[in-house]
């Protein structure tokens, strides 16, 4: 990237030379560390330029009319209409949806930054772990220290060779005024409406990319956690004519969601309920061939769902966490990730996801047997080596 900046540039140049791939990248980089300031910086910054470029072409509308290009004009206007239907929008508001519900439902990661690791965190970990975990702070720290200074002494070298230029001046003035142009990713994260902000993106994604499942996956995490039913169940239809079959694991898992609040009957949450809004819940989910008959438990259904897909990790990852949401045991859900008695096959992001929901339960045996099982599997993904050798290599 340094090799399209001037020397005297830094990083935030790439906001106004609008190079979203890095800005994406580094967005994501951001949201794996737990960062979600400085990601939210890098996402809202995509976000940004698609608006600029929209604001830009109000230009062109006068001059278009005015040398009777309109052919070039209405190909403008039609331009405008999907400009973010773009893939580079599209990923950047899926990152921003599920960085800001990453916020709602873990409040007290507002809190961290690069690199910090919360009290619970530490608890859930072994003393081996711990002691690895300290090994790696450790030489993190030491490598920061170093890019600080060397970052202070080109400053340094840099002030120094711009002294009494009349450039400085104007440097100065430049970078001041990109900064404030710069999303304030701080500001963004500690919103008191964190749903609220993602529900702007998922409108955004609606109307322009209402063809992608991921749109109508992405209105179904925020609206059910929003408890607005009646658009949980407008996002589940239009999911379910991209895919009728329900193939995707995740429509299983708000199908669960969706029945489970209409059939706790006698709670606060399902008296507060308006009984319109029941009726018409009833009425549409009747004609849904994938939603649960009304003599028809949960279990039961959820357990069928884990026979029928026992040959993906993924789904029955997901039955796993409804039998959680029902109210089952953790010992029962860690078994719906087992057929003939060996962990169902998956990929590597299904793999890490399984082991990541045993270790939130607190089990450790099944932890260890997962890890050592996985690690068969992925013999060089850090997340499944023994703690030992991971120690070591610290």
């Amino acid at each position: 990237v340094r090799l399209f900046l001037r020397e005297t540039d830094t990083l935030d140049s790439l906001f106004e030379m609008q190079v979203m791939w890095y800005e994406l990248s580094a967005g994501l980089c951001h949201i794996k560390k737990n960062n979600y300031a400085d990601a939210l910086t890098k996402l809202y910054s995509v976000e940004k330029h698609f608006e600029d470029i929209s604001e830009d072409q109000f230009d062109f509308h006068t001059w278009c009319l005015r040398k009777s290009t309109l052919r070039a004009y209405v190909g403008m206007l039609r331009y405008q209409e999907e400009l973010r239907g773009h893939r580079f929008f599209k990923r950047a508001a899926h990152a921003i949806v599920s960085t800001y519900i990453t916020l709602h439902d873990a409040p007290k990661v507002k809190a961290t930054t690069q690199g910090d690791t919360t009290a619970s965190d530490l608890a859930k970990l072994t003393p081996k772990e711990r002691r690895a975990l300290k090994k790696r702070q450790k030489r993190l720290a030491a490598k920061a220290k170093k890019k600080e200074e060397q970052a202070k002494q080109r400053a340094e070298e840099n002030a120094a060779a711009k002294a009494g230029s009349d450039k400085n001046n104007n440097s100065e003035s430049r970078s001041a005024s990109l900064k404030e142009s710069i999303p304030d990713g701080k500001k963004l994260a500690e919103t008191k409406d964190p749903l609220g902000a993602a529900t702007t993106m998922i409108r955004q994604l609606q109307q322009h990319a209402a063809q992608d499942l991921a749109t109508h996956l992405a209105a179904l995490k925020v609206f059910s956690r929003k408890g607005k039913h009646l658009l949980t169940l407008q996002a589940l239809k239009r999911a379910l004519k991209i895919d009728p079959q329900a193939a995707h694991a995740l429509l299983h898992k708000h199908i669960i969601l969706l029945a489970k609040a209409f059939r706790a009957k006698g709670t606060d949450a399902a008296a507060a309920i308006h009984p319109t809004v029941t009726k018409i819940v009833e009425l549409e989910t009747k004609e849904i061939a994938h939603f649960p008959k009304a003599d028809e438990s949960l279990e039961d259904f959820n357990n069928k769902f884990i026979s029928t897909h026992n040959a993906s990790l993924a789904h029955c990852l997901v039955g796993a966490q409804c039998r959680i949401e029902l109210g089952q045991s953790a010992e029962a859900a860690v078994k719906a990730l087992y057929h003939d008695g060996s962990l169902v096959a998956g990929d590597l992001e299904a793999s890490v996801d399984a082991m990541n929901f045993v270790r939130s339960r607190g089990l450790k045996k099944e932890v260890e047997a997962i890890r050592a099982e996985l690690h068969k599997r992925f013999p060089y993904t850090p997340e499944f080596k023994p703690v030992e050798a991971e120690a070591s290599a610290s």
